[in-house]
Parts: structure tokens; sequence; C-alpha cells
């Protein structure tokens, strides 16, 4: 059985009420049917909630085992500006903000690089902006040799 929020919510307040049935009873019947007529508006705002969050869109892949083609790009980045960055044994390939900006030949807009690879390196100059190569190739974009 699925406990939702919303089951999980009557059960709270069924034990709640549970323990005014040990108490003698006092009630007309104007003030049960006033009782029973709110548990069940409750009743009916949950289970409208709880439908609601049924009708969820499932995307599946028509073409199970193919993985969709990446995309490329027709922006490669140049070898000159592809360097190693890291500390201790962790490095990686960067390329430099700096450098993909004064490049002539080449068409390379960094406001069009995926932000999701922007970082920041150190360098003898101090710390200066870098995409990451490994990201940049998830994204379709490779380094011309």
């Amino acid at each position: 059985m699925k406990l939702t929020r919303f089951t999980a919510g009557l059960l709270a307040l069924s034990i709640a009420t549970a323990g005014f049935a040990a108490a003698p009873a006092r009630a007309g019947e104007k003030e049960t049917a006033l009782v029973l007529g709110g548990l069940l508006t409750l009743f009916v705002i949950g289970k409208a909630l709880d439908d609601k969050n049924d009708s969820k869109v499932t995307v599946s892949n028509p073409h199970p085992g193919k993985r969709p083609a990446p995309v490329r790009h027709s922006v490669q980045i140049p070898n000159q500006c592809v360097m190693s960055a890291g500390n201790g044994g962790k490095h990686r390939l960067v390329a430099m903000e700096n450098c993909l900006k004064s490049q002539k030949g080449h068409k390379v807009k960094t406001s069009q690089l995926p932000r999701a690879c922007e970082t920041r390196v150190n360098t003898r100059q101090g710390k200066k902006d870098a995409y990451d190569v490994g990201c940049l190739s998830n994204f379709g974009y490779s380094v011309r040799h």
C-alpha cells in the first residue's frame, strides 16, 4: 500500500480524534453532522490534491539502447589556449578565457560557451577564468589540433 501525504494526514487526524471517543457523548445530531461534513470536505480536497499529482507526464526513449547523438558545434577550441591546471595529482585540461577571446582566426565567442563549464584556475598571474575542456566535450565541443 502506497502511503501518500494525504493518507498520512488522515491517519494522524484519526489518531488525534481517537481520544474523544472515550469521553461521554455530548454532541447532538446537528454537531455530529457538522463534524462529518467537515471531515468529508477534507477528504474530498485531499483526494483532489492526490489525484493531481498522478497526472505527471513521463517521457520514454522510443529507441531503447540508443543514445541520442551529441550536439556537434562548428566551433573548435584552439589547441594553443588549452593548458593543464590543478594541484597535486589532480590535473585537468582547461581552455583559458583570455586566450579564446584574443584568437583572431578562430570564431570562439565565450558568451556562447556553456556556463556550466566555467571555472577559475590559479596561474602565475593570479586567478584566471577558464573553461573545463572535459565539460566542453560533453557539450559537443572539440579541441583543434
